[in-house]
């Protein structure tokens, strides 16, 4: 078995934890109320952050085999995100008035239901501004300092599209100056990354600020692109090398740094099990949890799931709330949470059929015509 299939299975357990985290907030099991593994499901914004550290290791890998022109992969990545992206944020807006009738009447969001009211009367107050900024997909470079709360106005999820479309902007560029023969090149990029990792602390506090809360410009998580291109070079490097130890290893220096470096963390035990002996007995154990039909599906469809489910969620919370309006927190959040998956599932199914398969296969179509151009001469 190819051992990279088992990214496709740990993006589908992010994209469920994701929803898994939304449908708690939905139901007021906001993290104050969580302990234990409940509480790591609440705080699915480390799912996010180990997706940004997939997207790392994936598009250098991408680039590092596929040898393709700088307008080739732009096309390609494109038509990847575009289609699906732009479909849901059309319909997000008229679905917004959905989310703030759920808001208005919800009993059960009683920290978080006034902000995210605020927010979505924002959206609508900025709309024009928001709608302009989402087009090119560059929403997520404008600060949030004036309240317009373009980085997540009506598709919430959809931030974090901006980042990885920034990321693919550079990220050929960044990739030829780490396989570079000059070393200076590949010193480079790595002070580069790390000065704009120091460098946003100097920012004015309005900037930093604007980006605390969704905020995605590219600079404020530039750690997360750095460490899964990083990654993609040791695993290019030692995957070779058979050995029991990796994942071992990995799982004592992820407990011993969990508590500060989550999502980095997660990302360093789960390439340790991509660069274990496939006969080795952690290998036997775990990869049937990434390689199975179900979970292969899942990852397949798991950009559907991730841009969709907050659609799906508003619809279940709207007649939940009005035809059952007196449930327990914990019955609304389990009819909340198995509406949404079912919901979220098939959509995506339909959504990677009728959008997702056909924008990647135009989009490779479309990038022939970039081929004509020599491909840069890269090093590995």
């Amino acid at each position: 078995m190819n051992r990279l299939t088992l990214v496709e299975g740990l993006r589908a357990y992010l994209a469920m934890w994701v929803l898994v985290g939304h449908v708690l907030m939905a139901a007021g099991y906001d993290q104050y109320k969580l302990s234990g593994f409940a509480l790591l499901l609440g705080q699915n914004w480390y799912a996010v952050d180990v997706f940004v550290i997939v997207s790392g290791f994936v598009i250098f890998f991408l680039l590092d085999n596929k040898h393709e022109t700088y307008g080739v992969f732009i096309c390609r990545r494109f038509f990847r995100l575009y289609p699906l992206f732009i479909i849901l944020f059309i319909v997000s807006i008229p679905s917004s008035l959905l989310y703030k009738w759920d808001l208005e009447h919800s009993k059960y969001l009683t920290l978080w239901g006034g902000r995210f009211l605020d927010q979505v009367n924002s959206e609508w107050k900025h709309w024009q501004w928001n709608v302009l900024w989402h087009l090119p997909m560059l929403h997520g470079i404008v600060p949030d300092s004036k309240g317009n709360c373009t980085g997540v106005a009506f598709l919430g999820q959809a931030w974090s599209v901006s980042l990885e479309w920034q990321f693919y902007l550079i990220a050929p560029l960044a990739y030829l100056a780490a396989v570079s023969r000059r070393p200076l090149k590949r010193v480079g990029i790595c002070v580069f990354c790390l000065y704009l990792f120091l460098g946003k602390d100097l920012l004015t506090q309005d900037v930093i600020s604007g980006y605390s809360g969704l905020g995605a410009f590219l600079p404020f998580h530039v750690e997360y692109f750095f460490v899964g291109s990083v990654s993609y070079f040791i695993f290019r490097e030692i995957r070779h090398i058979g050995s029991d130890v990796y994942f071992p290893v990995a799982a004592c220096i992820a407990w011993f740094f969990w508590n500060r470096f989550t999502p980095f963390c997660i990302w360093i035990v789960f390439l340790g099990l991509l660069l274990e002996n496939p006969a080795s007995y952690s290998a036997k154990i775990l990869y049937p949890l990434f390689s199975h039909a179900v979970v292969q599906f899942l990852g397949r469809i798991s950009y559907s799931i991730y841009l969709s489910h907050m659609l799906v969620l508003y619809v279940a919370e709207y007649f939940v709330l009005r035809y059952m309006p007196n449930l327990s927190s914990i019955a609304y959040f389990w009819i909340l949470l198995v509406a949404t998956v079912g919901g979220t599932v098939l959509a995506s199914a339909m959504l990677y059929r009728f959008v997702e398969s056909p924008g990647i296969r135009y989009g490779a179509k479309f990038a022939s015509r970039f081929r004509k151009f020599p491909v840069p001469h890269q090093v590995k």
